[in-house]
């Protein structure tokens, strides 16, 4: 009994402080907010999360399981294991460069105001997701490369390192399309050469 009304407790902290973050942003939300909101007092509060970190942490290691989940429904096709990993950096190559561009405009916006003030709030619902799948993808590249490995697909070695060297690849990519934000580079051949050489 003690141990549900914990895991209650836990669960409505994280929905109000969600609910909270979205609404004024990580950064303008009090522990003392969540709290007031859930009638709860701060020492509760505390001692379920020691901080508002420790909250947005959690919530993005939630964010980052649903992102997974929902890869592995989007790559559940019948194409090779090398086919869904470069379809997976494709994917989260698009999306850290729109990402990227998206936080270029809002800080020229931003300049164009008068410089960065509280008027521009941050959107904590987009860097919830951001955050979730940067820390997704690294889980979501290894699980494809073993399961290249076993197609024959892949060299067979070090798992972790060619997950890592793949993962640094895409990123190394995403640096580049500052330069050159035009057209995406063939990102899936890429992951290819480096896996089978």
């Amino acid at each position: 009994m003690a141990e549900r009304l914990k895991r209650d407790t836990r669960r409505m902290i994280l929905e109000t402080a969600r609910k909270n973050f979205l609404q004024s942003g990580v950064k303008r939300t009090t522990m003392e907010e969540i709290a007031h909101a859930l009638k709860i007092s701060k020492k509760t509060l505390y001692a379920e999360f020691p901080s508002k970190q420790a909250i947005w942490e959690e919530l993005v290691r939630i964010e980052a399981y649903k992102t997974a989940e929902y890869l592995k429904t989007y790559l559940s096709d019948d194409s090779s294991p090398l086919e869904r990993l470069g379809k997976l950096a494709g994917y989260y190559l698009r999306r850290q460069v729109q990402a990227r561009e998206e936080e270029r405009d809002r800080l020229l916006t931003a300049n164009l105001v008068g410089g960065l003030t509280d008027e521009i709030q941050e959107d904590a619902g987009k860097r919830l997701r951001e955050e979730g799948l940067e820390q997704a993808f690294p889980q979501l590249v290894e699980g494809l490369v073993v399961e290249a490995q076993k197609a024959g697909e892949a060299m067979k070695g070090d798992t972790w390192l060619f997950a890592r060297l793949t993962v640094g690849l895409v990123n190394t990519i995403i640096t580049t399309q500052q330069e050159r934000p035009s057209e995406l580079p063939p990102v899936k051949e890429y992951i290819r050469r480096l896996l089978t050489i």
